[in-house]
């Protein structure tokens, strides 16, 4: 959910912020009292959780907007194999944002450059791209000092002053990566590292205010994981499990309150997907947050690949559940939560995806499913036509179909596996929520709502997919290849407040036929 206003979007990943060292955010230690001071100019989340370990798991996770889960088939490359997967970021282009990515480190470092291009970024630059970075003295990391990655953004925010398109930037600091080496002069430890570090973001902040940024302009502010030292006794006692996840969220802009706390449950891997409902303090952020393990190289060997903790608010109390999958089997280790078929079900459908995407087994179905669609309503059930098209890849076509045979009813069984058909309703939402829709095994089709790609099954594989819908009503865009399925279409969905997990085919009590725009030139 993107921001209704389209703010221009700075988000800021500092290498290694960590919860437990902002006393406002923990209770605890007290070691970046700058940032404590910049937190009352904004929202502060306590409750923030990174998804793993280390830089590229939390990159991963903010941008494609997944816990970086390991799927079938992949190699322990995480940048390599998210490279070519689904992505949130993507969304944000598609509403006109332009997308930068920015930092003063090696960008080819552990393919960070590979996963970039994979995302259509529109502009990334990192050591080597920058003139002024060239030149600059280097420290740890081989990389230049944050002080000339923040002069750099701010002159890409005068570059862009005169830019009418939404801008999303995200910085990428390493100032603070270990070991601690001050980058002028100062005393290699955490405390005078911090410090210096979190005076440069006090300026940054202030040359924003002194260009206006936040008249229009949203920063964000995290850390890419917990910092990679071990765990104290403080943080465990403060944060229990989920000592290794906690990382601070500050959000500064207009409609946000300054000075405020939030308590919500929040992971990286949807702060982009729901950043529209940050300042909705009744809206849930994320109901189970995932930390995945650091894949470990143990003689060459990889260990832990399979390994997450699924997160879960009880009783004011933050329950942390171990899994092991193998494959298609998931194991809960030490009991497992009240809705855990829904979480097996997300862990599933986001696994199954990726392996799907890495393995060509279901090309894109292309964007813009809905076509040339005029909003008007109907009788109930679904508006069916016949395409002149033989082949499956019309169905990729995002122009819509490029010839009306004839229009048919709803179940009309005359349809054959050489003919195409292009399926439009209006879907009543009544509770808003999380709904589940998968089509039947072998059946090949393109399904998107309101616009956006929700189902891509052109391989033989069932394929499920969750999104978030609110209550009211939804336009449902389907291509499908009748006799690819003995089942046919087979649409089906798990609405959200079941008690127990179950599908049940789309009632057509839901559904109101949408015409499109050729059909209504008579």
């Amino acid at each position: 959910e993107i921001p209704a206003q389209k703010p221009d979007i700075i988000l800021l990943v500092i290498e290694s912020l960590s919860s437990i060292n902002s006393f406002r955010t923990s209770g605890v230690q007290d070691l970046l009292p700058s940032f404590d001071r910049l937190s009352e100019q904004g929202l502060l989340f306590t409750h923030f959780m990174a998804n793993h370990a280390a830089s590229e798991g939390g990159i991963i996770a903010l941008l494609s907007g997944f816990p970086p889960l390991h799927y079938p088939t992949a190699t322990p490359l995480m940048f390599d194999e998210f490279a070519a997967q689904p992505a949130v970021i993507h969304d944000y282009r598609r509403a006109g944002y332009f997308v930068e990515f920015l930092t003063n480190a090696d960008l080819s470092f552990i393919g960070l450059d590979r996963y970039l291009d994979g995302l259509d970024i529109d502009l990334a630059r990192g050591r080597d791209e920058v003139a002024e970075f060239q030149s600059a003295p280097r420290f740890v990391q081989d990389a230049p000092s944050d002080r000339f990655l923040y002069s750099e953004a701010l002159q890409r925010l005068d570059q862009r002053a005169e830019d009418e398109n939404p801008w999303l930037l995200v910085l990428a600091t390493s100032s603070t990566h270990l070991p601690d080496t001050h980058p002028e002069g100062g005393d290699d430890t955490a405390e005078a590292v911090w410090d210096w570090a979190m005076a440069r973001l006090e300026e940054f902040v202030g040359g924003l205010e002194q260009r206006d940024f936040f008249d229009n302009g949203l920063l964000l502010i995290t850390g890419d994981h917990r910092q990679m030292r071990p765990l104290t006794e403080a943080e465990t006692e403060r944060y229990g499990d989920s000592a290794r996840t906690r990382v601070p969220l500050l959000a500064i802009g207009p409609g946000l309150p300054g000075g405020e706390i939030d308590n919500r449950l929040f992971q990286q891997a949807d702060l982009l997907r729901y950043l529209g409902r940050i300042n909705r303090p009744g809206e849930r952020l994320t109901a189970h947050p995932v930390w995945v393990e650091r894949y470990n190289r143990i003689y060459g060997r990889v260990e832990s690949i399979n390994r997450f903790r699924v997160f879960e608010l009880k009783q004011n109390e933050l329950a942390a559940y171990p899994v092991r999958v193998l494959g298609t089997d998931l194991q809960w280790l030490q009991g497992r939560p009240e809705s855990y078929r829904f979480i097996e079900a997300g862990i599933h459908a986001q696994r199954s995806a990726h392996q799907f995407a890495r393995n060509g087994d279901a090309p894109a179905c292309g964007q813009g499913l809905a076509g040339g669609v005029a909003v008007s309503g109907g009788q109930q059930g679904l508006s069916v036509w016949r395409l002149q098209a033989s082949n499956i890849n019309a169905l990729r076509n995002p122009e819509g179909p490029p010839d009306f045979v004839s229009e048919i009813g709803s179940g009309s069984d005359d349809a054959h596996s050489r003919v195409l058909e292009w399926y439009l309703a209006f879907l009543d939402v009544e509770e808003t929520g999380t709904y589940w829709f998968r089509s039947a095994q072998g059946s090949r089709l393109c399904m998107s709502i309101n616009g956006h790609l929700v189902l891509d099954q052109l391989g033989e594989m069932a394929m499920q997919a969750p999104v978030e819908l609110e209550q009211g009503r939804h336009l449902l865009d389907i291509r499908f290849a009748p006799g690819t399925s003995s089942a046919g279409m087979g649409l089906q969905w798990v609405e959200p407040g079941l008690s127990k997990w179950r599908w049940r085919p789309v009632p057509t009590t839901r559904l109101a036929p949408a015409l499109p725009r050729e059909s209504q030139q008579n």
